[in-house]
This record gives C-alpha cells, sequence and structure tokens, in this order.
C-alpha cells in the first residue's frame, strides 16, 4: 500500500506540474505585447522634395507592422468599432486619402477601415474572436516635410496622448511630445540635404587697415536651396573665385580655391587676402552653374587717418 500511495503521489505530482505548465503557456498565448515594426523608408528624405520646393512631392515611406504576441494583445471589441489614431510629427504632413490597410489570415479582425487626412492616419476595426495570432499591416502612406530647412535629429510618426482613439492595444506609447519623443515610434521621419544650388559666405572679413591681410576668415560653402550645407551634385572640381564689387584690381591674394568634392568638399577658406583702398566694401564669390553669393558691407581704412570703433560691427560703421 505505501509502494501504492507513493506512485499516486508521484502521479499527482507530475499532473499538477503538466496542468501548471499548460497554464503558462496559454497565459503566455492569450496576452502579451504587440511588437512594432516601424516604416524604414521616412529617413534621410531630400529636403528638395520639402515645401514649398518647386520639387515638392510626398514620398512612400513603406509598411508599418503591428503584429500580436498573444491572441489578445488587440482587445475583443464584439460588434463595436474601435480606432486607432497615428499622428504625423510637428513639421510634417501625410498625403490625404494614400494609404491602405490589411490583416493576416486566418484572423480575429471582422472589419478593417483606414482614413487618412494631413495629420492623422486612423485605423477603425472590430475584433470579433481572440483565436489567432494577428497581424496589421498598414501601407501606401505617403508624407512631405513642411519646410527644407533641416533639424537635428529623427521626428516620428506616434500615438498622440491627445488623440490616441479609444482602442485597446497593449504595448503602444502614446505621447504628447510634438515630434513624437517619449512614445512608441511607428516611422521615423528626416531629412537630409538637396542637390546643391548656391554659395553662401559662412564667414566673412572683418573691419581692416588698408594693404593688411583681412581680418576674420573668409569662408565660402555650398547649400541647397534652403540654406543647408549640401554637397549633393557638386563635381569633383569646382573653382570658386572671389572679387570685389567695383574694381577689382583692388584685391590682392589668393583669389581661386577649388571647392569641389575631392578638394573643399563643400567648404574653402581664402587666407591672405588684402586689399589696396579705403573705403566700404564688398565681396562677391562665382562658381560655374550655382547662385553667386554677397558679402554685406565691410570697412576698409586708412589706420593714419581713422580707427574703428572697438566693439562695432563694421557692416554699419560710416567713413566720414
Amino acid at each position: 500500500m505505501k509502494s501504492q500511495f507513493i506512485n499516486i503521489k508521484a502521479i499527482g505530482t507530475w499532473a499538477g506540474r503538466a496542468l501548471a505548465s499548460i497554464f503558462m503557456l496559454v497565459s503566455t498565448q492569450v496576452k502579451a505585447d504587440v511588437i512594432i515594426t516601424p516604416a524604414e523608408m521616412g529617413k534621410g528624405i531630400s529636403a528638395d522634395r520639402a515645401f514649398p520646393s518647386p520639387q515638392q512631392s510626398y514620398t512612400p515611406i513603406g509598411d508599418i507592422v503591428l503584429k500580436e504576441q498573444g491572441t489578445r494583445d488587440f482587445a475583443f471589441t464584439d460588434r463595436y468599432w474601435r480606432s486607432l489614431v497615428l499622428t504625423a510629427p510637428a513639421g510634417w504632413e501625410f498625403k490625404p486619402g494614400a494609404g491602405k490597410i490589411q490583416t493576416s489570415a486566418p484572423s480575429d479582425f471582422r472589419v478593417t477601415d483606414i482614413k487618412v487626412t494631413a495629420q492623422t492616419i486612423t485605423l477603425r476595426f472590430c475584433v470579433r474572436t481572440t483565436e489567432f495570432i494577428d497581424e496589421l499591416i498598414v501601407s501606401g502612406i505617403e508624407v512631405k516635410a513642411m519646410s527644407g530647412i533641416i533639424n537635428p535629429g529623427t521626428a516620428h510618426i506616434y500615438r498622440s496622448s491627445e488623440n490616441p482613439g479609444n482602442a485597446l492595444v497593449s504595448h503602444i506609447v502614446s505621447t504628447r511630445h510634438p515630434l513624437g519623443l517619449g512614445g512608441t515610434s511607428f516611422a521615423g521621419l528626416s531629412l537630409r540635404p538637396g542637390k546643391v544650388q548656391k554659395l553662401i559666405f559662412a564667414q566673412k572679413p572683418q573691419a581692416t587697415a588698408e594693404g593688411k591681410e583681412l581680418d576674420g576668415a573668409t569662408e565660402v560653402q555650398t547649400v541647397d536651396q534652403f540654406g543647408n550645407f549640401s554637397v549633393e551634385g557638386l563635381p569633383a572640381n569646382l573653382k570658386v573665385k572671389l572679387k570685389l564689387t567695383g574694381n577689382a584690381d583692388e584685391l590682392s591674394g589668393a583669389k581661386v580655391m577649388d571647392i569641389g568634392t575631392t578638394a573643399g568638399n563643400g567648404k574653402v577658406v581664402f587666407q591672405g587676402l588684402s586689399i589696396r583702398d579705403s573705403g566700404m566694401k564688398k565681396l562677391v564669390a562665382t562658381a560655374a552653374s550655382f547662385t553667386f553669393a554677397v558679402t554685406n558691407d565691410f570697412l576698409i581704412y586708412d589706420p593714419g587717418l581713422e580707427v574703428p570703433a572697438t566693439g562695432v560691427d563694421a557692416d554699419y560703421m560710416c567713413i566720414k
């Protein structure tokens, strides 16, 4: 009898462990976290596609995928519609009407719907059962930046705390940050510089005595149409020439530099420049195919007759 009792106890222990294992397995399948796979094609969009560029256009960003790990990660809704609202980050907009929604098969979703405006993507659905591991795929979304001026960092399509919709979906974090920071990212969005279109003076000369090397750096850069530093489309070699407005013979020194990608790579600093005659001066930088750049006025003075006031911007000095 003792051995029978032991066998029964062993069987009971085994059965208990088996039931516990089954319970843990079922619990894991019932509820876990939705895995979000963000769209991947929204980073590094050319600034030339931004508003108000003549080449402005929307850019497809790829698929956003929401996948359950447990069968109840998308909460049961019975016959009622529920909505999940995704918001465009500040400075970006969606292409209205573009986008579609689809589900894996078989699916607990009985009906789904999508509405895309300039600022939001509204996903609507009914979850009538909780039998399957479901996948929700949002495709065809297109975006456009509302300014071509590049800001550091990445913005994100996000679920706003102020307009999240009423769907219960596990593991999605809402945020109030206008760039989507701190919340679940459904897509990262960022710009890269557009094609080079013009030159700028990144640094310009300061008041200098006539015949002396110009004070302050004289730096020229290549930029896109929005003023972002760029080497996009810049040839391997490209000469930048400096001259003065008016009499070019007054300017002495190395007045030509190579700003191409194999030389200055979009940036050149002119050194050893001097101007012979006193007065208010302007420098002009030119390069083939690109818009030229002009400095503000700066002062060249006769040290024997006049000395500029300390701390006064040369652009606003007057000569007696």
